[in-house]
């Protein structure tokens, strides 16, 4: 009691994080943000921090509740994510080929930039290719490739 929070406390944190949370609690003001910090071990983690005042009747700001959580593992897989997305895009590039995802539960469609190069369209030019994967096949071709998409969704 009567002390600083000990998160303005600590030297490894981000000095703008621990700059934002300051001024939030100057201004009495809800903030949620997010730190690197050690545990008592000296392991780093995340924190996910969030700090809201409380006000008695006459509106003073009288305290504030702090709530932590350790997003270390939230944190681990975003990173994973990243990566995974960057090798995703390096691999799109580096092939000759047309290369797209489709979200069977959206409707989205995902294009590699090799769609204009390859085939010739312009994904932003051709409206249909954001939500018709059959928009760039031959006419002939067309009830196969839609036949073929079917089964491969009833499988999953």
């Amino acid at each position: 009691l009567g002390q600083r929070p000990w998160f303005l406390q600590r030297t490894g944190a981000d000095p703008k994080q621990l700059a934002r949370i300051r001024a939030a609690l100057y201004r009495h003001a809800p903030i949620r943000c997010e730190l690197r910090d050690q545990k008592q071990s000296g392991a780093a983690y995340w924190l996910e921090l969030e700090v809201t005042p409380l006000f008695d009747a006459d509106g003073e700001c009288t305290h504030y509740v702090a709530v932590q959580r350790d997003i270390s593992r939230r944190k681990a897989q975003e990173a994973e994510l990243r990566q995974a997305r960057e090798r995703f895009e390096l691999i799109s590039r580096a092939v000759n080929d047309v290369i797209w995802d489709w979200d069977v539960r959206d409707g989205s469609l995902w294009w590699s930039d090799k769609l204009r190069t390859v085939l010739g369209y312009d994904l932003g030019t051709t409206p249909a290719l954001a939500t018709d994967i059959t928009a760039c096949v031959h006419p002939e071709d067309i009830e196969k490739v839609r036949s073929g998409l079917v089964r491969v969704v009833e499988v999953r």
